[in-house]
């Protein structure tokens, strides 16, 4: 029997956290505790587990030079005959972020042969409760799972369940169960008694999401995808701003940042009320940096359901919540600049 070979990159958060002595969970510092110390706390669970330090930082400041540093890991774990699976520990708060940018930036045929495992905690390491434990546990099983198994691509572990990296997004500012999948809802479910998987959703949910069907894949090789790093690494990422509709709305800050000509956004993400409804007042000042060439599409603020297309639509919509939109809007931007400058392979 092979030996199962679980590569973990630890990149800080809340599940690398402590308090002091005689404080709460609530009040901590995260980032505090290196991989492998998260890792030698685990009982033996039959895997030859392997560390990599990407970043050690509260995911609230998460930066595309992270992101750089992390895609370049998971690549060659993708690419590495030896690696069985990959664990990410990641903080809560822009990790639905991180999934969807390497959801959006890996090569599917490659990503899709073996499981890349995000997973996090709500509460510090330090806690007398801590649940980084159990949910790095249920991470690993899931990047061990054997080859025939369905589970592949990225994903988030977390609080017993196995959800889609492309349509997770977190939802609670502190409950352990933080995060969900909506309308499409978890992929898997950790049975912790038995330390197993089962599946809830169909085999091929991980490929075909709801929220990947707008995703188009400019970055599909290996190749492409150290061509967009590189560009990333040096110029960043392109400015994409987040506007929200909303009651008594005014397109001042769009106009705003229209007028700052080349050196303003590249893209806005409209956070849209209802199913994609948008401000008059913000609707013009939009169809006016349309005009310019700016990248408009429209998401909702609503926690629950995707915006959908209507008949009277005058502006692009994505099924994708705004934080995510956002990242997927960016790295489209960057690849089709990259493109137009023959930096890609056809």
């Amino acid at each position: 029997m092979n030996e199962l070979h679980v590569l973990v990159i630890g990149t800080g958060g809340t599940i690398a956290g402590t308090a002091s002595a005689g404080l709460d969970d609530g009040d901590y510092t995260a980032a505090q505790l290196g991989v492998d110390q998260i890792v030698s706390g685990l009982a033996p669970l039959g895997v030859s587990v392997h560390t990599q330090q990407t970043a050690q930082i509260d995911s609230k400041d998460m930066s595309a030079g992270v992101w750089c540093d992390l895609t370049e890991a998971v690549l060659a774990a993708l690419q590495s005959p030896w690696v069985t699976g990959i664990v990410i520990t990641h903080g809560t708060d822009t990790l639905e972020e991180t999934a969807t940018w390497l959801s959006a930036v890996l090569p599917s045929e490659l990503a899709h042969q073996k499981p890349v495992a995000l997973t996090c905690a709500m509460r510090p390491a330090s806690s007398a409760e801590a649940d980084g434990p159990a949910n790095l546990r249920d991470a690993l099983l899931v990047a061990s799972a054997p080859a025939s198994h369905t589970l592949r691509g990225v994903l988030l572990v977390c609080a017993g369940f196995v959800h889609a990296g492309s349509a997770v997004r977190k939802v609670h500012s502190h409950r352990l169960e933080a995060f969900s999948s909506g309308d499409a809802g978890p992929w898997a479910k950790l049975d912790r008694t038995q330390g197993c998987i089962q599946l809830i959703n169909s085999p091929d949910f991980g490929i075909n999401c709801p929220y990947v069907t707008d995703f188009i894949e400019f970055v599909a090789t290996d190749f492409e995808v150290l061509k967009l790093l590189s560009h990333v690494g040096q110029f960043g990422l392109p400015w994409v701003e987040i506007i929200h509709s909303h009651a008594d709305a005014s397109g001042k800050v769009i106009d705003a940042l229209i007028a700052l000509g080349p050196r303003g956004p590249q893209g806005f993400i409209v956070a849209a009320t209802g199913n994609g409804t948008v401000h008059a007042n913000l609707e013009r000042s939009l169809l006016a940096a349309r005009a310019q060439g700016i990248h408009v599409w429209r998401s909702t603020r609503c926690v629950l359901g995707a915006v959908t297309a209507r008949a009277d639509d005058v502006l692009p919509h994505t099924p994708l919540p705004p934080a995510k939109a956002r990242v997927v809007m960016q790295v489209e931007i960057a690849a089709k600049s990259l493109r137009s400058r023959g930096k890609f392979a056809h």
